[in-house]
């Protein structure tokens, strides 16, 4: 564990390029960079219905040959729930996750000759996807406390 204060676009960069996938809940965003950036890198962003997200995301269930993440119902908890129940699904169908990740949407990037790594400050070594255990922690997590629910 790390810890980072102040901002670093290349670490934020990497981070979401390095991803399974990017959890944006706002309950307003006009626009939003975020979901574009983890699109672009192959990451399926999870977010609320509302505003630009809603307008750049297209959800995986309701488009399945086009779809880029997941959008959830409802702006609360049961919305949230249920997004993330559907990202997790689709992450334990290999086929289906690697579809999610390739419909790349967002800002223009290069892909480099090293395994089709991107080009934007980011290593091949943070495009390499493993297991990880982010779901389980969110289900566990929700299991224990059905009010509040913290991810660090």
């Amino acid at each position: 564990m790390a810890v980072t204060t102040g901002f670093d676009e290349s670490l934020a960069h990497l981070i979401e390029a390095g991803a399974d996938t990017f959890l944006m809940p706002s309950r307003f965003e006009p626009c939003g960079l975020n979901q574009m950036y983890s699109q672009a890198y192959g990451t399926p962003p999870i977010v609320a219905p509302v505003g630009g997200l809603l307008d750049s995301v297209m959800d995986s269930d309701a488009y399945p040959d086009h779809g880029t993440g997941f959008v959830m119902a409802s702006c609360d908890a049961a919305g949230l729930r249920d997004a993330l129940s559907r990202a997790l699904k689709a992450w334990k169908e290999t086929k289906r996750w690697r579809r999610i990740r390739g419909q790349r949407h967002g800002p223009p990037v290069q892909l480099g000759r090293k395994r089709g790594a991107l080009r934007r400050g980011v290593p091949a070594r943070a495009r390499r996807r493993r297991p990880h255990r982010y779901f389980a922690a969110v289900m566990n997590c929700e299991k224990a406390s059905h009010h509040t629910t913290t991810v660090s």
